[in-house]
């Protein structure tokens, strides 16, 4: 095959997908039990690839980066109200300061790479970890490495802290590092709650958060001056254009797997912080789909990055065996969820 031969044979499959379908793919591999020396090789193309494709990707068109854009204008330059920066600190109060010296497209362009960094950082660390199987760091670099590293510019941060806490937490190893993550995004703040009740026999305290947790829902998002009221209120005016539908089937087959976990760790999974938190998803999920499906994924980082949640050895082999089938899912979520 010639030069140009392979040049047109490459414009035709489009570059981009080969690159979308080239990093789970090294990810998987990077993934799996091998030795040292094979793994810092795969970390370095993985690393690379992930630099390429970012810079290929024109942050304009990064889905959401619109509604950044806004945020920074409409909040950055004015006076900031309490509310502002109790719900974001790290976004809000940051910005105040750094759009006296970068414009706005310069200061999202930083915040984009801060959350790059981070994510190949955590992503990186995770790739290493013995202790968390194979097919769990497929499931969550095939769920999450997007949405974590090129789109949620809000809430990734607090992901990957809750992520690394929860990791801790089933080893019971005791860390503070979860009260950190309310810096970047309010919607950590059921988590620290729940967190803080876990060990805590079910009484009347339980129903105490409940009506604490429905009132700041009522007080958050009802408020008229405040950033989640609008922020609400932009998912409503845009409700005709989210397809439910594929919400709706997400959905219900998180919820199956959910609950075929509750059913199989019953011993490990029958607490209160567990249950608080999937009562807390469906809650927001009958809300707002779209607000729901973004609480699921501090309810999958807690459940694949628990170490005691380990099946038996023969679930556990077909398990990493057909983890090569994610990444396809992969594959799939730079096409549904990097561009609007």
């Amino acid at each position: 095959m010639t030069p140009v031969t392979l040049l047109s044979f490459l414009n035709y499959i489009n570059l981009e997908y080969i690159i979308y379908f080239a990093i789970p793919t090294i990810y998987y591999f990077l993934s799996q039990n091998i030795t040292l020396r094979i793994k810092y090789i795969l970390l370095f193309i993985f690393i690379i690839s992930s630099i390429v494709l970012k810079l290929k990707i024109p942050l304009s068109e990064i889905r959401d980066y619109p509604t950044y854009a806004k945020v920074m204008a409409d909040k950055g330059y004015k006076h900031l109200a309490l509310l502002d920066i109790i719900y974001e600190p790290y976004l809000m109060l940051l910005s105040k300061f750094l759009l006296k010296i970068l414009s706005i497209s310069k200061l999202l362009e930083l915040y984009y790479s801060i959350m790059f960094f981070v994510s190949i950082l955590f992503f990186s660390w995770l790739a290493f970890v013995k202790d968390i199987q194979p097919w769990k760091r497929a499931i969550l670099f095939n769920l999450f490495f997007t949405l974590f590293t090129f789109v949620l510019l809000r809430n990734s941060i607090a992901c990957f802290i809750l992520a690394f806490y929860f990791y801790l937490s089933s080893k019971s190893i005791k860390s503070y590092l979860l009260y950190s993550s309310i810096i970047f995004h309010i919607s950590v703040f059921p988590i620290i709650l729940f967190d803080f009740f876990k060990k805590r026999k079910l009484d009347y305290y339980i129903i105490l958060v409940f009506v604490f947790i429905l009132i700041c829902i009522l007080f958050l998002f009802f408020d008229h001056s405040s950033f989640l009221y609008s922020k609400f209120q932009d998912f409503k005016s845009r409700s005709h254009l989210y397809n439910y539908t594929f919400h709706n089937i997400v959905f219900f087959l998180t919820l199956l797997f959910f609950l075929c976990l509750w059913f199989y760790f019953k011993n490990i999974l029958n607490n209160y912080f567990y249950t608080l938190i999937f009562i807390t998803y469906l809650m927001l999920y009958f809300f707002n789909p779209v607000i729901g499906f973004r609480f699921s994924f501090y309810i999958f980082l807690y459940l694949l990055m628990n170490t005691k949640l380990f099946f038996n050895s023969k679930i556990e082999s077909i398990l990493n065996r057909y983890s090569f089938l994610f990444i396809l899912v992969g594959f799939l979520s730079f096409k549904l969820f990097l561009f609007a």
